[in-house]
This record gives structure tokens, sequence and C-alpha cells, in this order.
């Protein structure tokens, strides 16, 4: 394997992640998920109705969990918020990924 072909399956690599990344946010429902993250802690605490439930190890656990996944849903939100800025980048490396593939047909073709 030549460095050239090493160095463009590595970037082939390299973008197939990005593009992964750009289409787990573009694909998400972040608000449907946070809506459904309060609705199980508001489950938590009308099934743990006392002070003592509510402040026991477990339960501080249970609410801590669901902070950080309501927190990573309005991150993947906020993300959301530039939509069209991400969908320009996903064009620009759907391009960059097709002629990299297209000169690596043409290394193997060589051999």
């Amino acid at each position: 394997m030549t460095t050239e072909e090493k160095i463009i399956r590595k970037s082939i690599e390299k973008i197939n992640k990005k593009l992964h990344d750009i289409d787990v946010i573009l694909d998400a429902a972040p608000l449907l998920e946070i809506i459904e993250i309060r609705k199980e802690a508001q489950d938590f605490l009308d099934n743990n109705p006392t002070i003592d439930q509510r402040t026991s190890a477990q339960a501080l656990y249970k609410i801590n969990e669901l902070s950080k996944k309501e927190k990573e849903m309005f991150e993947i939100a906020n993300k959301q918020k530039n939509t069209v800025k991400m969908l320009e980048e996903k064009t620009k490396l759907t391009m960059e990924l097709s002629d990299l593939k297209n000169r690596l047909f043409f290394i193997e073709m060589r051999k």
C-alpha cells in the first residue's frame, strides 16, 4: 500500500466519521427526548412524595442522570439551530468523499 493510498483511506475514514456525526445531529429529536426525560422525572417525583425518598442516594443519582441526559439533548438542540450550515458542510464533505473514492479507485486500478 502506497503512502498516497494510506492517506486517502485515512481521509475517507475521517470524512465518514464527520458525516455520521452530522447525520446523528440532524436526525435527532432532542425536544421530544427532553419532554420524555421531564415526564420520567415528574413520574419519579410523584412516586416518591416524601422528602426522605426524594433525597435518598438512589433518588439523587436518578435525578442527576436525567439531568445529564437533558443537558445533552439541549446541546444537540443548540447544534440543530445551525442546520443550514451543517447541510452545507455535509454537502462539501460528500463531494470531497466522492473525489477521494474516485482517486482511490484509480490507484487500485494501477496495481
